[in-house]
């Protein structure tokens, strides 16, 4: 995986990843995509997420 210059987490997460950064489980990440908060790149078998994208849909949920 890629990660960023000063990051130890990789840029480009899976659905299991989102879901221990954010640390809540793998149905919530599911739901918060069907719900359209939470950006995806939907590859065959699997979800792929930027970490910029989760952690500013993040951000955005606490305004709301």
């Amino acid at each position: 995986m890629e990660t960023t210059d000063n990051e130890t987490t990789p840029s480009i997460l899976t659905l299991e990843e989102v879901a221990n950064l954010l640390r809540c489980s793998k149905k919530t990440v599911y739901n918060w995509v069907r719900d359209k908060h939470l950006p995806v790149a939907k590859m065959p078998g699997k979800y792929l997420f930027f970490r910029d994208d989760v952690l500013n849909a993040l951000k955005n949920r606490q305004t709301e």
